[in-house]
């Protein structure tokens, strides 16, 4: 875990490394697969949750968004829905499912020129069901294991 300190300047200092980032180098670090902690300088609390949201916001406005009206509409009203508690876990467990379904589809790239491509389609698309169903059972489906 890589702690990063804001400063009340709205200044981020990357512990690690010993040295003032920007919001831009958060995200790099976050992309290259470091987990982080951002934390208050003064108060020491953990302030990452609202550094994520900026990391993203960012990410948005530079264009090609993932988040669509609809669905930012639709996070919003789930706060008040009386069963949106269920939603942040089923949120991750998609979303991990999808990284884990791209490592895979990566993977089989390789395999495709190897067993040729409808025997390389098949296995994906019986993989795929088979991960769909762990998830929607609520199972915790390949790769979606807490980081550590």
């Amino acid at each position: 875990m890589r702690t990063i300190r804001k400063y009340p300047n709205r200044r981020l200092y990357d512990t690690e490394t010993g040295r003032f980032i920007k919001l831009s180098d958060l995200r790099s670090l976050i992309v290259s697969g470091d987990d982080i902690r951002v934390e208050d300088k003064n108060s020491g609390e953990d302030i990452t949750r609202s550094l994520l949201l900026q990391v993203v916001s960012e990410a948005e406005a530079e264009g090609g968004p993932i988040l669509s009206e609809r669905l930012l509409t639709d996070l919003i009203r789930l706060h008040d829905h009386p069963l949106h508690g269920y939603m942040t876990p089923y949120l991750e467990r998609s979303v991990a499912l999808f990284m884990y379904q791209i490592e895979q589809m990566q993977s089989r790239v390789g395999k495709l020129v190897e067993t040729g491509p409808i025997k390389a389609w098949q296995t994906y698309t019986q993989d795929s069901l088979s991960w769909w169903t762990q998830l929607m059972r609520g199972d915790d489906p390949p790769g979606s294991g807490p980081k550590s």
